[in-house]
């Protein structure tokens, strides 16, 4: 059985995400994320066998170690820096309310 993610639980994931759609988005979305949920579905129910397994070998390559940008000059091109690394606005947990 498909389930349907409902606009009800959109509104949900919007409060999760700090979002606010229209109407008309969050029915688009909820018809996007049942069709992922599906796929995902899809995807969970394959059979592997070993055999079919063996077939996807990861390929691998020497680690080299390589001269990389100075810290100073990547955090030059930043808004905000702050004790040697990059200074952003809080997201997690900020504005929410208790």
């Amino acid at each position: 059985m498909k389930e349907q993610i409902t606009e009800e639980i959109v509104e949900e994931l919007e409060v999760l995400v700090q979002l606010s759609l229209p109407k008309e988005e969050r029915e688009r979305a909820g018809r996007e994320l049942t069709e992922i949920l599906a796929y995902a579905q899809t995807v969970q129910d394959l059979v592997w066998t070993e055999e079919a397994a063996s077939d996807f070998a990861p390929v691998l390559r020497e680690d080299v170690v390589e001269e990389s940008f100075p810290k100073a000059r990547l955090l030059a091109n930043a808004p905000e820096a702050e004790d040697g690394c990059f200074r952003v606005p809080r997201t997690i947990g900020a504005g929410r309310q208790s």
